[in-house]
């Protein structure tokens, strides 16, 4: 049985509500006033970045063409915009070369921005982290490069990444072994699109790489990159080696291999790509199609037309790009397949959807 409330209990629950409603209503607007006031801050430090980019921006050449000091030019920084100058530095840094880069660099030092750059490289924030990392290697800060290297193993990836772009920009080969380790514990898709920090050494990387790999075929990923910088660098000195590693039997490393083949543009490897027409794996097929196209080989017509056919689309449309590549020859190919009622469906459509194009 349900008793009905007494009236000073209905007034409790009553004053409850209400207060609960209050407290609720205050907690809102303070959260609202707060949120008021940090984007009201964050705006008023934005906008004295954008007003002292635009003074420095102007002050630049007078410094860099005009000679004049640090303070004539710039003016005094204060020590809370020190951050805001560390980034405009950076940003045109990388921009300039010979005497103007000297000058940025003398211009760092002379400032004492380097100063705390053991205490960035260790920063709670990521994006400070990576920043030091950047100006380490862009103002050859080398006494602070063992803490770079550290950051290779840093928890968030654009933070390693931009400590093994960093180490690569030096140019200098001791740092290496270090990003190569790096980007062979990436995955594979992004092993790809991290050559570019490895090509930042130069040839001299691949005789690196000759001599402490190990024998051929034994562990295969590591030197299917180094068939990819070779393809890259287009480096002829590797042809040897390619030419071993071709007979490895491992799929991406043959693939590999055959692109770098391709790009190196050297007629004499075609009788060892020919054989790949008929691989089974696909990837093959379709590298054996780039080199012919590459290499300019008409012999490799009919492989080519035969691929036309082929159960994988990228593999035909490779052959189709390819003997677009060989000129008129590849171009009448095409044409009479196009036309030719008795020609595979696959070989016919590809045939006819290149042909759309243009003539080469």
């Amino acid at each position: 049985m349900n008793l009905p409330l007494l009236p000073l209990e209905q007034s409790a629950l009553l004053g409850c509500l209400v207060w609960g409603t209050l407290a609720l209503a205050a907690l809102l607007l303070l959260l609202v006033l707060l949120s008021a006031g940090v984007q009201a801050w964050a705006d008023r430090i934005n906008q004295r970045r954008i007003s002292l980019f635009q003074i420095w921006e102007e002050a630049l050449p007078n410094y860099l063409y005009l000679r004049q000091d640090q303070e004539e030019a710039f003016g005094r920084v204060e020590p809370r915009d020190r951050e805001f100058f560390q980034a405009f530095l950076l940003r045109y840094r990388n921009t300039l070369g010979g005497e103007d880069g000297k000058r940025m660099q003398a211009l760092y030092r002379t400032l004492e921005l380097d100063e705390d750059l053991p205490h960035r490289l260790a920063h709670r924030n990521p994006v400070t982290r990576a920043r030091a990392a950047m100006e380490t290697a862009t103002y050859g800060c080398l006494e602070h490069l063992p803490l770079v290297e550290r950051l290779l193993w840093d928890p968030k990836p654009f933070v390693a990444f931009a400590a093994a772009r960093a180490l690569g920009a030096l140019h200098r080969i001791e740092y290496a072994p270090q990003v190569f380790a790096w980007v062979l514990r990436q995955e594979d898709y992004q092993q790809d699109r991290l050559l570019e920090l490895l090509e930042d050494f130069g040839p001299e990387l691949l005789r690196w790489l000759e001599t402490t790999l190990g024998p051929i075929g034994e562990n295969p990923t590591p030197w299917r990159l180094y068939a990819l910088l070779a393809a890259g660098m287009r480096d002829e000195e590797a042809l040897p080696i390619l030419r071993r590693l071709l007979r490895v039997p491992e799929v991406e490393l043959q693939a590999a291999v055959l692109r770098a083949m391709g790009a190196l543009g050297d007629l004499s490897v075609w009788e060892e790509i020919r054989p790949f027409f008929r691989a089974q794996a696909p990837a093959l097929r379709l590298h054996a199609a780039r080199a012919a196209g590459l290499l300019g080989q008409l012999p490799a017509v009919d492989a080519l037309l035969e691929q036309l056919a082929d159960p994988v689309y990228e593999v035909r449309r490779e052959a189709s790009t390819a003997l677009m590549a060989l000129g008129n020859l590849g171009w009448e190919a095409l044409v009479w397949v196009a036309a030719d009622d008795s020609a595979d469906r696959f070989a016919r459509d590809m045939a006819v959807e290149r042909l759309d194009w243009g003539r080469p």
